[in-house]
């Protein structure tokens, strides 16, 4: 019971990155899309934002359905989308 409540814990918290990376991707989109003849490399980022966005609302998604259930291995997922979180949030300052 109390490795059940854990894991129901964990797929909350994670959904809860997910969720954030999420929106700080769709933030940082809308103001790239903003930037007339941008330059290569802000062009490269809007691409990586566009690739992080759907990665993100792919993995909150199956969060949000249990389909990452039993594959879920969150010592080595949680760190990624972390990273992927702090990273959104720099560019977003």
């Amino acid at each position: 019971m109390a490795e059940t409540v854990g894991l129901a814990a964990s797929i909350v918290g994670l959904i809860g990155l997910a969720g954030k990376l999420t929106e700080g991707c769709i933030y940082l989109r809308s103001f790239f899309e903003g930037v007339k003849n941008a330059p290569e490399d802000v062009q490269l980022i809007y691409n990586e934002l566009e690739i992080l966005l759907g990665a993100s609302k792919a993995i909150e998604t199956r969060l949000e359905a249990g389909v990452l259930d039993g594959m879920l291995q969150e010592a080595e997922f949680r760190p990624a989308l972390e990273q992927c979180v702090r990273t959104v949030e720099t560019l977003g300052k």
